[in-house]
């Protein structure tokens, strides 16, 4: 692929495709992430048990965030058959 008459190495249509999706849905997961966050925020307030639930729901869902983000990468990435990308044989 070129940039300005200026060959860029590694950079491809199916990288650059990759990184479009890889974007986009990194977008959708941070709006999702502070759209719960909020409705957590917004349902649950108060003192004692309910601000100890709060906290955990919170926990919760960056967690589970982070987690889907980490596998939908590793998906977009690297996925079967999947020669573009070094992978274990």
């Amino acid at each position: 692929m070129t940039f300005f008459g200026v060959t860029l190495v590694g950079v491809n249509e199916i990288n650059a495709h990759r990184a479009l999706v890889a974007l986009a849905m990194l977008a959708v997961v941070i709006v999702v992430r502070y759209g719960l966050n909020y409705a957590v925020r917004f349902l649950v307030s108060g003192d004692g048990w309910k601000a100890r639930f709060r906290f955990w729901a919170h926990q919760a869902i960056n967690l589970a965030t982070t987690a889907f983000v980490v596998l939908a990468l590793i998906s977009i990435w690297v996925g079967p058959g999947d020669n573009h990308l070094a992978t274990f044989g």
